[in-house]
């Protein structure tokens, strides 16, 4: 098992750094952002060969899930956004070259005098990873949502004001002006 998983780990190092360079990813976080990385790939490998493995699609929702509550919460200490993490993830897990020959074969029996129908079981196995990833990168950025939002709002105010000089007047500033005058006169 733990051979398997070095060997499987440093092969996926090259594909991890390009993701980051195409993502635009500082060299000054992407030590950070490989890590979550490596932690969600390390789940995956373990529900899917633990001694009960999980069905494909419940697997993907955990993994999905976990990926993109780590990619929060490195927005949440970072400010960089939690994509850096979660595509990533989404294109390791992604089906391969097989799914798609299946997914095209089917297209391609379906046409117009075709001898036999067109198989489901790559439609529907598309399907069930495309809403099991759905599902696991959801409910995890909705649960960060309300806390990301706060923390961007608080961001960009104390950008605001550091940016903001004495000649200029800053918008934050002035909305606290206003809105002290207007609880003031109300």
């Amino acid at each position: 098992l733990w051979p398997a998983l070095l060997q499987n780990g440093l092969q996926l190092l090259p594909l991890e750094v390009s993701f980051f360079v195409l993502l635009g990813v500082s060299v000054r976080e992407m030590p950070s952002a490989a890590g979550l990385l490596l932690l969600t790939m390390l789940l995956q490998f373990f529900l899917s060969h633990s001694a009960l493995p999980l069905p494909g699609p419940v697997s993907n929702a955990a993994t999905l899930f976990v990926g993109t509550a780590l990619g929060c919460a490195h927005e949440y200490v970072h400010g960089t956004s939690h994509l850096i993490v979660l595509l990533p993830t989404i294109v390791l897990l992604a089906p391969g070259a097989t799914v798609l020959k299946a997914v095209l074969a089917s297209i391609d029996a379906s046409a117009p005098g075709a001898a036999e129908p067109p198989p489901t079981d790559a439609w529907f196995e598309l399907l069930m990873l495309a809403v099991s990833f759905a599902v696991g990168e959801a409910i995890a950025h909705h649960l960060w949502a309300p806390a990301l939002s706060r923390r961007a709002a608080a961001r960009a105010e104390a950008t605001a004001v550091a940016l903001s000089d004495s000649k200029a007047v800053c918008p934050v500033r002035l909305a606290r002006i206003v809105a002290g005058w207007v609880a003031g006169a109300g």
